[in-house]
């Protein structure tokens, strides 16, 4: 049910989050949000449904109590942005103004500083809970790049054909493919005649209505299309429906 709505539960914040605005939900307010933010006008969320989901994902069914007082770790179903941080506290917000305000009320002893530290910040939503609370990143995987990753496989495939090659062998009997497929070692033992029968294209005279029947199951896939919610379109076209 979530992942028709393109929602997610961050388990750490214990909260519904939307994938595509990175920002917490409620159940009360999901259907409101899909059909302002994500033009999905003829959607109905069943509400009980979503709160017995939600209960079973260990998700609240109001906003998690954020302090701004301290230091979170990166929420990893909410959007991350850059802010500016106090210089005697853990707070922090995105304009210098807010800082002013703060540090005039909280730190009226103290020199207001002339710049503040940049740091990390994240808030639950854009309406109401949009205050901005100070977030430590998660550390990133180191990713290897692609062109490396490519000349890896190529040396692998140079060693493997390198071990084995022998004498007066056939090139097309064992190959890089054949080694990562192991398909020579499947059918090893069995009479190829009969497995080349078993994997041939049908006759005509071969399962009748077969083909009309895979007709009519595309055309429906097809007539189906119109009626998707837009995401689960953005679900079907890339593997990450933010970056749409």
């Amino acid at each position: 049910m979530l992942n028709s709505l393109g929602l997610v539960v961050d388990p750490v914040l214990k909260s519904l989050c939307c994938e595509a605005c990175e920002v917490s939900l409620i159940p009360l307010h999901v259907e409101k949000h899909v059909r302002g933010y994500h033009g999905c006008t003829h959607i109905h969320i069943d509400l009980t449904q979503l709160e017995k989901v939600c209960d079973d994902l260990g998700a609240l069914r109001n906003f998690p109590p954020i302090s701004r007082d301290e230091t979170h770790p990166q929420y990893a179903g909410l959007r991350l942005d850059d802010g500016i941080g106090c210089t005697y506290c853990p707070y922090a917000c995105i304009s210098t103004s807010n800082m002013m305000k703060h540090c005039g009320e909280k730190h009226q002893s103290r020199k207001t500083p002339s710049s503040w530290p940049s740091v990390p910040v994240q808030c639950l939503d854009k309406q109401a809970h949009k205050s901005f609370f100070h977030v430590t990143p998660q550390k990133k995987l180191n990713v290897m790049q692609d062109d490396i990753y490519i000349a890896n496989l190529q040396n692998l495939m140079y060693s493997a054909e390198e071990e084995f090659i022998v004498e007066g062998l056939n090139s097309r009997q064992i190959s890089p493919w054949l080694l990562s497929t192991c398909w020579h070692e499947h059918i090893d033992g069995y009479n190829t005649e009969e497995l080349r029968k078993l994997v041939a294209i049908p006759s005509k005279t071969e399962f009748p209505g077969l083909h009309e029947g895979l007709q009519l199951l595309y055309e429906f896939g097809l007539e189906a299309m119109d009626e998707l919610p837009e995401l689960v379109l953005q679900k079907l076209n890339t593997p990450d429906p933010a970056k749409t």
